[in-house]
């Protein structure tokens, strides 16, 4: 199910926005944040450029966590990722209405989970 844009049009502006000032703009060129928004998720990526010439031009991409949204209670809720980039439920704060307290959670990472 895809998100209503009522519903997406902030994500994207709150997720945009963080993304963008994440990592300051004289590292631009060894890290990038990014985000793809698939159906009712909202994933974070932590985007590295190439770094042996035999494996291309691309930039790696790891997922660093989702935000999934539930039309049901009109909740989101925060997901991680293992080391086999399986998603995996965080449990230390509750679905919330905005995406801002998961972002703090986030950025803050207590765990070391998301960018440890």
């Amino acid at each position: 199910m895809a998100l209503p844009p009522e519903v997406l049009d902030p994500a994207i502006s709150v997720i945009a926005t963080y993304c963008a000032t994440k990592v300051p703009s004289e590292h631009d060129d060894m890290l990038k944040i990014e985000y793809k928004v698939h159906g009712n998720t909202i994933t974070v990526y932590e985007c590295r450029p190439p770094w042996r010439e035999d494996f291309g031009p691309d930039w790696t991409r790891k997922r660093v966590c989702t935000f999934e949204w539930d039309p049901g209670t009109r909740l989101w809720t925060l997901y991680a990722r293992d080391r086999n980039d399986r998603r995996l439920a965080y449990p230390y704060i509750e679905p919330v209405h905005d995406l801002a307290p998961l972002l703090r959670e986030l950025d803050n990472d207590p765990t070391c989970i998301f960018w440890g």
